[in-house]
């Protein structure tokens, strides 16, 4: 659990530092298309005012847009303004865990993003692996990660990418199986 809790703490760390980095990045290619609306300008009187606005500006345009992107790609469009405001971040202004997600009695689809073993189960026991899964909540704006039963045999690499369904039994959000028969 506190491992979790690590993760959701790095999560949340990087989300910040990738929002705190669009406005630096949008001023940055705003400013690499200046420069190379500057080399048109320039490509008839000098060809290496125009070579040199064209490659400072795409290069200013590539670094200010990465971060905007990567933001987008990890987060969704419209998780910006919560992450910006502390809303939906564990352990700002929540006292309890919104379990609202949960459908009690059914399932969700979650996404394979890896398969981990167990590194302290007893050697004699033989080696055990486990299929992490992960779902996001575009509407609330989080993620939740769920880990699989245990398994003897390694799953295979394939099944990173497809999706899973995760079952609840209850209202606790800890009371779930990973159905690996359902792998899509």
């Amino acid at each position: 659990m506190i491992a979790h809790q690590k993760e959701e703490r790095d999560l949340d760390y990087k989300q910040k530092r990738l929002a705190a980095l669009r406005i630096p990045g949008g001023i940055a290619a705003a400013v690499g298309i200046g420069f190379i609306l500057y080399g048109f300008n320039q490509a008839g009187a000098n060809t290496l005012l125009y070579i040199g606005g064209q490659v400072l500006g795409a290069v200013l345009l590539l670094l200010g847009i990465t971060p905007l992107i990567l933001y987008h790609q990890r987060y969704g469009a419209d998780s910006a303004a919560e992450s910006i405001q502390g809303q939906g971040i564990p352990g700002q202004g929540q006292t309890q865990e919104d379990t609202s997600w949960i459908p009690v009695g059914g399932w969700i689809f979650a996404d394979v993003i890896g398969i981990t073993r167990n590194l302290r189960a007893d050697a004699s026991a033989g080696v055990e692996y486990y299929v992490i899964c992960r779902y996001r909540d575009f509407k609330e704006h989080v993620e939740h990660t769920f880990t699989s039963r245990s398994m003897k045999e390694y799953p295979g690499k394939e099944i990173i990418g497809k999706r899973v369904k995760v079952f609840f039994h209850s209202k606790d959000p800890e009371d779930y199986t990973v159905d690996l028969n359902t792998i899509e």
